[in-house]
């Protein structure tokens, strides 16, 4: 898939994705979740600290994204990283032994709260969105949230996303 895809009808997508600003020592996430019309429900920029490795990162943006939906009482939930790695991992059904295990218990758990919630890997194409939203958590304090719209300069994407 080379663009963002809308999801059926009835399920909710999240988009998520992690930045790491070397120079200051802190990352950021974003998020991005539409419906099955492509409207934006919500859009983030968190600002995270002391995450230097990628995978790491891009396991807490998946966290992060499933802490903010979770309260929403959505029932169908697909969630599109851009990470290979994270999405074959959080697919298996046994864990594997390395060092950000605990992140991947706390997402599996999580995500048995939605009752039908899948993770998939996307190319960067079809992550753009939630790419820019992480680059901008390099701007926010801790966190910025947008109900229902997303920050101005981020719209020509999401004017992308939608219409090509």
């Amino acid at each position: 898939m080379t663009k963002w895809q809308l999801p059926p009808q009835g399920t909710t997508k999240l988009n998520v994705d992690g930045a790491i600003f070397h120079t200051n020592g802190s990352a950021g996430v974003g998020l991005i979740l539409r419906d099955w019309e492509g409207k934006v429900l919500l859009a983030v920029s968190k600002k995270e600290v002391a995450v230097m490795e990628p995978l790491e990162i891009e396991l807490i943006a998946t966290l992060r994204g499933l802490q903010f939906c979770i309260p929403l009482g959505l029932q169908s939930l697909s969630i599109e990283t851009d990470s290979l790695i994270l999405a074959q991992e959080l697919s298996k059904l046994e864990l594997s032994n390395y060092m950000f295990r605990n992140v991947v218990i706390d997402i599996k758990q999580l995500q048995t709260r939605i009752l039908v919630c899948s993770i998939v890997h996307v190319n960067r194409e079809g992550n753009e969105l939630a790419h820019k939203l992480a680059r901008f958590g390099r701007n926010v304090i801790d966190t910025s949230v947008w109900w229902e719209s997303v920050p101005h300069s981020v719209e020509q994407v999401l004017w992308t996303d939608l219409l090509l």
